[in-house]
């Protein structure tokens, strides 16, 4: 959707099979999840239900799609209509239902077929929050100062005029942003002591990384 002739150096789906094609592998790819999440055979049968809807929520209208449908709306500069003190707020809702809500479904999906407690499964839905703003702000910078051969994209964000962390705060504060919310993740780990390592790490890498 935001037409990039490259994604990680390589030319998008779009441009290698065309328009069509590339649309019908990302609804063939989102339908094979659930076939595999139900194919699951050695969790017990009550928790794949609700992994499966944690899938769906997350990757559907409440989630990922509405996100999406926000941020196309603020294409064109049409952001610039809102009340000032108000754009922050649709900026962190679009990257709560889109970036944030499809890596907290990778979480709790996850974290349910392994039978997690509730206190486990709020602790990492709010460490899946920070982590996909976390991820958000720093991927609009990156969109602003990376090198783009390393970064396989053409940075579009600017040419389609769109409501990002870059725009409306600046690098400066969107720097710092980001790496309060990687803070605010790792805090979220707690529960979990030294077996939230991974996650731990993760939340610094994806404020550090260079693309």
């Amino acid at each position: 959707m935001d037409d990039d002739d490259l994604r990680r150096g390589r030319p998008t789906s779009h441009k290698v099979f065309g328009e069509a094609i590339a649309i019908l592998a990302g609804d063939a790819l989102l339908t094979h999840a659930f076939k595999l999440a139900s194919k699951n055979g050695k969790i017990p049968s009550f928790a794949i239900p609700k992994a499966v809807e944690a899938i769906a929520v997350g990757a559907g209208t409440e989630g990922m799609v509405g996100g999406q449908v926000m941020d196309i709306e603020m294409e064109g500069g049409k952001w610039k209509k809102i009340h000032p003190k108000r754009r922050g707020a649709v900026l962190r809702t679009i990257h709560e239902n889109k970036t944030a809500a499809l890596i907290t479904a990778s979480l709790l999906s996850g974290a349910l077929l392994a039978q997690a407690r509730a206190r486990q499964l709020k602790s990492l839905k709010e460490y899946g929050t920070a982590l996909g703003l976390a991820f958000q702000v720093a991927d609009d910078i990156l969109d602003v100062t990376a090198d783009k051969k390393l970064l396989g994209k053409k940075g579009s964000d600017a040419a389609n005029k769109k409501l990002t962390y870059a725009s409306l705060y600046g690098l400066e504060k969107a720097r710092r942003m980001a790496r309060e919310l990687s803070d605010r993740a790792k805090r979220s780990l707690k529960i979990f002591g030294k077996r939230g390592w991974v996650l731990n790490d993760l939340a610094d890498y994806v404020v550090e990384r260079a693309y």
